[in-house]
């Protein structure tokens, strides 16, 4: 497998250091970074600038070969680290945390993370991203590596379908046109989620694209040599502008109108810092030494280990000690860093630069990459079922307690009385209505209505008894993340 090589961009790196440092402040405390969620959305736009160079270097292919050259680098590159996290993750996971509420959709979670399906676990379990269970879910952060992931999925399909094409103008202009159209179209159905409060607007490829689309367009404007600022005098003023829509977004972003249209920011600002770091203009600018620096440097190239680590490591301490004390945020950030580090120097850096692997038929890597993958997702599900018998130091002696939605009165007290319970609506929103049937009415005339969350929800047994024990018709109108 030939490996084509570009220049190594420092400052690129110091914008993914940026990134990763803004998500971990925002985990850890939200009201350190409020907007600090928004550093995902950098990352976005650097993968699709990465990825569209990365998928330059090899258009002089065959189709097969291009595509099979292409998902062998990317198999190499992003598959080993994550299935050392995701193993370790599911071994805590099963031992520290309990069969709960709290913590019934994070197999799904975790055994989807194996194959990049996360952020689709995520959406049919209805869990937001700012919701309290998310906190409570080690493998809610995969959701990113899953759009990702299915981006890589769906752009060299598209790119070798215009590699048909025999003139290279041709070629690069549908690309383009491709792109854009599809970016648009995102953009206009993110657009149109944000703020529904429905989990596909912050998870969904469809409403993420377009963020991955900004750095494919980039980099195609770039590889013709257009850039916005071509002059030394306002390349500083560019890169400026470009921090300070970063600081904004990172700031200021609104999680309830999110990705639209808070990410513009951060995209915007992405787009145009990387666009004044490769310009010609900005070689002998000062801030380029500034963003070449070591530290920036090392945190970059530690940010994919930094995030695989950093939300397992958060979990783990919220369902054990806590994680709120200075003491215990230390801890968790040294625990972090001190993973990161591992998996960087003994898992994730020897297998890229492994020298047999260029050897290797690319078949081969993809095959033992799918392999994987299966094992990893049988490894999940094996772990999550040997948990109460044999591994977990939690165990949950009365279910009820944790499941308040699934068990309601009892009947023995009031024999023949019954109460129905019927739903109307999706998990995201819904309405429940408790009816007493064949019960002694006490205030039969009258109604209850309840307007909630998930707090809301936590009554739902206390609300049945209501109405089986006084004759009340109760309503709960439920909607997930009720401001």
């Amino acid at each position: 497998m030939s490996e084509l090589k570009r220049p190594h961009i420092p400052q690129i790196d110091a914008l993914r250091a940026l990134a990763v440092v803004a998500v971990l402040a925002f985990h850890m405390d939200p009201s350190w970074l409020p907007g600090g969620f928004s550093g995902v959305d950098v990352f976005f736009v650097i993968s699709g600038y990465v990825v569209s160079a990365s998928m330059t270097d090899l258009e002089s292919l065959k189709p097969s070969r291009f595509l099979s050259t292409f998902y062998a680098r990317r198999i190499i590159r992003i598959l080993p680290a994550l299935v050392v996290c995701l193993g370790v993750t599911a071994l805590m996971a099963g031992m520290i945390i309990p069969k709960s509420w709290l913590s019934n959709s994070n197999q799904s979670t975790l055994t989807w993370a194996f194959a990049g399906l996360s952020n689709y676990a995520l959406m049919l379990s209805g869990d937001e991203y700012f919701s309290q269970r998310i906190e409570f879910n080690p493998a809610a952060h995969t959701w990113s590596l899953g759009v990702e992931e299915q981006f890589y999925l769906i752009l060299p399909a598209l790119y070798c379908v215009f590699l048909r094409l025999q003139r290279p103008e041709t070629r690069q202009r549908a690309l383009v046109c491709c792109v854009l159209a599809m970016s648009l179209l995102s953009l206009a159905y993110s657009a149109w989620v944000s703020g529904s409060g429905v989990a596909q607007a912050y998870y969904s490829i469809a409403s993420r694209w377009w963020e991955l689309g900004c750095g494919v367009l980039l980099f195609q404007a770039h590889r013709h040599g257009r850039h916005l600022c071509d002059h030394p005098r306002w390349s500083a003023l560019q890169a400026t502008v470009a921090l300070l829509l970063l600081a904004l977004g990172l700031v200021l972003s609104d999680k309830a109108h999110f990705p639209f249209p808070w990410a513009v920011l951060t995209v915007g600002g992405t787009a145009l810092l990387i666009d004044a770091i490769v310009a010609p203009a900005s070689k002998a600018q000062t801030w380029m030494d500034v963003l070449r620096h070591g530290a920036f440097v090392t945190v970059g190239k530690l940010s994919y280990s930094l995030y695989l680590w950093h939300w397992p490591v958060y979990v783990a301490f919220r369902w054990t000690v806590g994680l709120e004390t200075p003491v215990q945020r230390a801890l968790a950030l040294s625990a972090t860093v001190g993973l990161s580090w591992l998996s960087y120097r003994f898992v994730e850096n020897p297998l890229r630069r492994h020298p047999a692997l260029p050897g290797l038929p690319r078949y081969q890597i993809i095959v033992a990459g799918l392999i994987v993958v299966l094992l990893g997702i049988v490894f999940a599900k094996g772990v999550y079922k040997i948990q109460d018998p044999l591994l977990s130091l939690s165990v949950t002696r009365d279910a009820k307690d944790w499941y308040p939605d699934a068990w309601y009165a009892n009947n023995e007290e009031l024999p023949g009385c019954q109460v129905s319970r019927s739903s109307i609506g999706k998990l995201s929103g819904s309405r429940t209505d408790f009816l007493a049937q064949g019960c002694p009415s006490q205030h039969g005339s009258q109604r209850l209505f309840v307007l909630g969350d998930s707090h809301a929800r936590v009554y739902e047994t206390m609300l049945s008894r209501l109405a089986k024990e006084h004759g009340i018709q109760v309503t709960l109108f439920f909607y997930q993340g009720c401001p």
